[in-house]
């Protein structure tokens, strides 16, 4: 009788260890493939970018900017000059435009179009100077793009001025990744200077 209640009593035991041993695997097995499935979706998923692109402002919104600034229609500009440059960290643009005798430079930012500075000179008695002048505007032009081949005149800012009581025609011209900056005397046609660099320097 003993024996009959030992060996049922192990019988019950080995029972309940299989049943335990089954439920064990079963959860093993299934966090083995939860890990697998949850790998699988973050492969699956695309990266979230956090940078944003912004759109840089072009050349002519520059001017655009520039010149509703100043109050001045384009019609009314003499000369204008627009280059792109990096300057501490900052890419922006240098508007340079002439109305008369007004001398107008703007750097803006190219990120979004925010005026960073403004210059605005005013050359006094400029008129009566510049009629007086023997050499004209258009041929101190002439003569600073005969020294660059290829450049026509909308690569080119000129203006006249008084530098120490003397009459000249200052200008830049800007061609071919190249910049150059003279200065003409307006009386006698001389270039009495003339510089070039690179528009990366």
């Amino acid at each position: 009788m003993k024996k009959s209640v030992m060996k049922a009593g192990l019988a019950a035991v080995t029972a309940m260890l299989l049943i335990t041993g089954c439920s064990g695997g079963n959860g093993a097995a299934g966090n083995a493939a939860n890990p697998t499935a949850t790998q699988t979706q973050q492969a699956t998923q695309a990266p979230q970018d956090t940078a944003t692109n912004g759109t840089e402002i072009t050349e002519q919104r520059a001017k655009e900017i520039a010149l509703e600034n100043a109050k001045v229609a384009e019609s009314d500009v003499t000369a204008m000059r627009v280059k792109k440059e990096m300057d501490d960290g900052v890419w922006r643009y240098d508007v340079e435009f002439y109305v008369q005798n007004k001398e107008y430079d703007y750097e803006i930012n190219a990120a979004d179009g925010t005026i960073l500075s403004v210059d605005y000179d005013v050359e006094d008695d400029f008129a009566g100077q510049a009629n007086s002048a023997k050499v004209s505007q258009e041929q101190a032009s002439k003569m600073a793009l005969d020294r660059v081949p290829g450049a026509s005149q909308s690569n080119l800012t000129i203006h006249f001025e008084m530098d120490d009581g003397r009459a000249m025609y200052e200008g830049k011209i800007v061609y071919n990744e190249r910049e150059y900056e003279f200065e003409i005397d307006a009386n006698t046609g001389e270039i009495v200077g003339w510089e070039e660099e690179s528009i990366y320097d």
